[in-house]
């Protein structure tokens, strides 16, 4: 498991396109992007 993972809690990011951010926020952190998007606004992984 990546090491970061490990140790983040909750982070909120403001940005304008919640999918593309997902997307990319996963590639870096090395998750599935699979997780929910709820209301539209908010990605839980």
């Amino acid at each position: 498991m990546n090491p970061i993972i490990n140790q983040v809690v909750t982070i909120f990011i403001p940005v304008s396109n919640v999918e593309k951010a997902r997307n990319c926020y996963c590639d870096i952190l090395g998750l599935e992007s699979s997780g929910e998007i709820l209301y539209g606004h908010l990605f839980i992984v």
